[in-house]
């Protein structure tokens, strides 16, 4: 499978999160030891939320590739392509797109 047949529905993003292990010279931070990692990479969204008058909302602007803060406190679906895992999310819970 190729990430680049899965088109989310609606308002979905699929997002790889950053690694929560960070090394820091010699010694490696288990990822238990960290909180929660809150930043990801876009790895594909949905056309918008369908409204009721048949038009779309827009998507927020961002493209594959965008590395993005999201909010980590809300549980989220975990699926599995191409063997990554990877979050499903939706529009609202990106906050901001990091400039790289």
């Amino acid at each position: 499978m190729d990430i680049e047949r899965f088109h989310p529905l609606g308002a979905r993003i699929f997002l790889r999160p950053d690694s929560p292990e960070e090394k820091i010279g010699r010694i490696l931070i288990p990822s238990n030891a960290r909180k929660p990692t809150n930043t990801g990479v876009v790895m594909a969204f949905g056309p918008g939320m369908l409204c009721k008058d048949g038009t779309r909302w827009p998507m927020p602007d961002i493209a594959c590739g965008d590395r993005v803060l999201y909010d980590a406190r809300n549980p989220f679906q975990t699926v599995r392509i191409d063997g990554q895992d990877l979050i499903s999310l939706r529009d609202d819970d990106i906050f901001a797109v990091i400039e790289e």
